[in-house]
């Protein structure tokens, strides 16, 4: 590896000093703290990004995938089988990427590793992905994890998605962060078929009294990292709808493979 090209072009109106200082500073970043990939680590040209093959080990979705659960397709504006014979509660979903490789590996850091770092990133990429569905929301919301789990975790990880999450100047939506509220501790969901998912959180996601008169008449977009079988997710819309919310869309870094 040669020398790091540290020779960036000054600016061309000299306004004084601050323009200098600001020129110095990007420097000395780039030579001390050199840009890292986001999954691995590993120094890469130019970021924040992902090196090379991390990147080929992403499968972003784009606009082919189910608009009922996320889900990969052949083709946009289809609906895969399993939303077509039983539709999730929710309106529209989207999703960044598979669960899987590279994606699999960015999630479990954010997720259990403390990467709080990796949230900005993150969220541009999923407002992305959703940004039409982002243009019609009143309310964004994230999926509430049980005061335990957040108390081990210190963070809710979809919480941290909705506050980096950049909106545009014209968007009437509002972050609410508390809407939702999971007062109930629950068993695992892991090595649960989707049925049993279901009934293990039928009722156990509400409406934070406080701010269920918000939800009447409006469009809520919830935000999460993960979709699986859509049990949680379900949980809080018909929670949302409970209160009379207008819509529930869904917007989620990944998706897990029906089968995977």
């Amino acid at each position: 590896m040669g020398e790091p090209d540290i020779l960036l072009p000054l600016p061309r109106k000299r306004a004084g000093v601050k323009p200098l200082l600001s020129h110095i500073a990007k420097v000395l970043g780039r030579v001390f703290y050199p840009p890292r990939c986001l999954a691995c680590g590993e120094q890469v040209a130019s970021g924040p990004g992902l090196c090379p093959p991390c990147f080929n080990e992403m499968h972003f979705f784009g606009p082919n995938q189910c608009s009922g659960c996320g889900q990969a397709l052949d083709r946009p504006g289809q609906a895969c089988a399993d939303c077509h014979y039983t539709p999730m509660p929710w309106g529209r979903a989207a999703a960044v990427f598979a669960y899987a490789g590279s994606g699999k590996r960015l999630v479990l850091a954010f997720k259990h590793a403390d990467r709080l770092d990796l949230a900005p990133h993150l969220a541009r990429w999923l407002a992305r992905t959703g940004g039409d569905i982002l243009a019609n929301a009143d309310i964004i919301a994230p999926v509430p994890l049980h005061w335990r789990r957040t108390q081990s975790r210190r963070y809710n990880q979809s919480a941290e998605l909705v506050r980096h999450l950049p909106l545009p100047a014209c968007s009437k939506a509002r972050r609410m962060f508390s809407l939702l509220s999971r007062p109930e501790a629950t068993q695992s969901q892991e090595g649960l078929s989707r049925a049993a998912r279901r009934e293990n959180l039928r009722g156990k996601i509400i409406a934070t009294p406080r701010h269920a008169p918000h939800i009447k008449g409006a469009n809520i977009v919830l935000v999460d990292d993960v979709l699986t079988t859509g049990a949680t997710l379900s949980a809080a819309t018909e929670a949302c709808f409970a209160n009379g919310a207008a819509s529930v869309s869904v917007l989620v870094l990944a998706r897990v493979a029906p089968n995977g």
